[in-house]
């Protein structure tokens, strides 16, 4: 079995099956919740507020200018 193998069969499986293909849009839709823009922003918005200047600038390394 080549490694395209099983994705050319689940795209077949979900054309010829309306029933999976409908179960596995849901699960994907639902996945796909989680990195929405109104479940991020809350999450964004609180690491940025709590962000504070430094009071130097950041030390190089070494031999690094």
């Amino acid at each position: 079995m080549t490694k395209v193998e099983p994705w050319v069969e689940t795209i077949i499986r979900l054309w010829d099956d309306p029933h999976e293909y409908a179960a596995a849009s849901e699960r994907a839709r639902s996945h796909a919740q989680r990195w929405h823009p109104d479940r991020l922003a809350p999450i964004y918005r609180e690491f940025f507020s709590n962000l504070a200047p430094q009071p130097f600038p950041p030390l190089a390394p070494p031999g690094v200018r």
